[in-house]
């Protein structure tokens, strides 16, 4: 209860129904309302979750006294099965074991508290059944050579490794064939059948292995066998589609290498080439010639002291890796069947020496012409159409009347005319050249006898070999090794 006292200012609102008096006046305040009562709720009400898994629980919030700040806290009846963490949104739960758990949330506002739950079943995982793989497998099914069983203690070149491939719930990538340990052959697949009929079937593989590779450095001159003679080892294996590891053949074979020392032959022939013919090809011509490389490769292990090596029927000992040559095969005129070089080594020990070309880079063996045509002749030749006569020729005479082609057991002479030329020496000796390249007397001025000049032939070979054929006396009525040119008619004198 309050007391007011009047003023002049209240007055004239107080002169209706108030009296004019100095009395004091009494007013009573209305109560203040209590508040709202404090609700909280958790959504959802239950939950199911796996272990290892997480939910959250939200908290409602409604009512309590205005003004105030919320919190809340939450709380788990079973924290082996179910343990909980308060967070902004509410209460997140985490799966812990297998059972049933209470979650409980109690939100302060103010002076009043309120409580909320609900229920989360948590599961164990399901865990699935592994599943069975049937890994792929191979096996060595034989050795072969050239399709025959071979002789397993005395194996040389190439053999053929025939394997069963089964793919089963794989997938093959690569099969692998091995000699000693170190790859010696493989196949890769872009992909394999696998987990269906078709693969539950041995699928069989040929791996072609060659025991008689090598590699040569033509630098150094040497030759490196893949595998050395003696006794070896074959054995398989395959890879599959997301693995690095590799799965073996059960089965081994021992074998014993045998292969045969020789040489790889490098040979550069000359770039002047030409063909016979019969479409073969020939080396050779003027100032040619042939370097040949010999690399010895041992695949007995024995070491080479030096290497003799004929070619052309010249000989040359070498003493010094690379055993290089140069041979210019002068004067060479080979049959169409070609010479190969014949290299015969000598060995530091005891042990048979190679004599064998396992190999060449020609090849070999080639066809090698250096030497000029042999045979033909000229003579000045009795000519009916023209009328020459004791050597005496006219302009129209030609020189080819009493041409008679040399030949050539190389790669032969061309036809027609390009392979020769007439040129005519002048002087009784006929030993300077006059003019060159004539077919006919036309060219040639008069003489007062018949032993001024003499005609060469001169005819190559398709490679450029070269023979000079001199005119020689022919049958009567043109006997001489000489002839004279009369173009001119008869003057008469009276």
């Amino acid at each position: 209860m309050k007391k007011l006292y009047r003023s002049a200012l209240f007055a004239g609102v107080l002169a209706f129904g108030v009296a004019a008096c100095g009395d004091d006046v009494t007013i009573t305040e209305a109560p203040t309302p209590p508040a709202p009562p404090l609700q909280v709720t958790m959504s959802p009400s239950n939950q199911a979750i796996l272990v290892g898994e997480t939910a959250i629980f939200a908290v409602g919030i409604s009512g309590g006294e205005a003004g105030a700040q919320a919190s809340h806290t939450c709380a788990s009846s079973a924290t082996s099965v179910a343990s909980v963490s308060t967070v902004a949104a509410g209460c997140q739960v985490t799966g812990v074991a297998a059972g049933n758990a209470s979650i409980t949330v109690t939100v302060t506002k103010g002076s009043q508290s309120a409580s909320a739950g609900g229920q989360v079943a948590v599961s164990a995982p399901v865990v699935p059944e592994p599943e069975v793989v049937t890994p792929a497998t191979v096996s060595i099914a034989s050795i072969t050579q050239g399709g025959d069983v071979p002789t397993f203690n005395n194996i040389a070149g190439q053999i053929e490794v025939n394997l069963n491939v089964r793919p089963n719930d794989q997938t093959v990538r690569r099969v692998i064939v091995f000699v000693d340990g170190v790859e010696a052959a493989s196949q890769t697949f872009a992909s394999t059948a696998s987990g269906d009929a078709a693969a539950e079937t041995p699928e069989s593989i040929q791996l072609p292995v060659n025991t008689a590779a090598y590699t040569f450095d033509a630098t150094a001159g040497t030759g490196t066998p893949s595998f050395a003679n003696g006794d070896r080892v074959i054995s398989a294996a395959i890879e599959v589609a997301g693995s690095t590891d590799q799965t073996s053949a059960t089965e081994q074979f021992n074998i014993r290498l045998n292969n045969v020392d020789g040489f790889h032959v490098i040979g550069t022939l000359p770039a002047n080439s030409a063909l016979d013919a019969a479409g073969r090809v020939w080396y050779g011509g003027p100032e040619t010639s042939t370097t040949i490389t010999v690399i010895p490769v041992m695949f007995s292990g024995n070491e080479i002291a030096s290497v003799g090596v004929t070619f052309c029927t010249a000989s040359t000992a070498l003493t010094e890796a690379p055993f290089t040559f140069t041979q210019t095969c002068a004067g060479v005129e080979t049959t169409a069947a070609g010479i190969a070089p014949t290299p015969v080594a000598t060995l530091v020990g005891t042990g048979t020496a190679p004599t064998a070309i396992i190999n060449d880079d020609h090849p070999f063996p080639a066809r090698i012409d250096n030497a000029a045509p042999t045979g033909g002749a000229i003579v000045i030749a009795q000519s009916a159409t023209v009328g020459n006569t004791n050597n005496w020729i006219r302009a129209d005479y030609a020189f080819s009347s009493g041409f008679t082609a040399p030949t050539d057991a190389g790669v032969g002479i061309g036809t027609g005319t390009a392979y020769r030329t007439f040129n005519v020496r002048g002087g009784t000796a006929g030993t300077t050249v006059i003019a060159t390249d004539v077919t006919t007397a036309a060219d040639l001025d008069d003489t007062d006898r018949n032993t001024v000049y003499n005609v060469q032939a001169v005819v190559k070979d398709l490679l450029g070999n070269t023979r000079t054929i001199a005119q020689t006396a022919g049958a009567a009525p043109n006997t001489l090794a000489t002839f004279g040119v009369d173009k001119l008619a008869p003057t008469l004198a009276f």
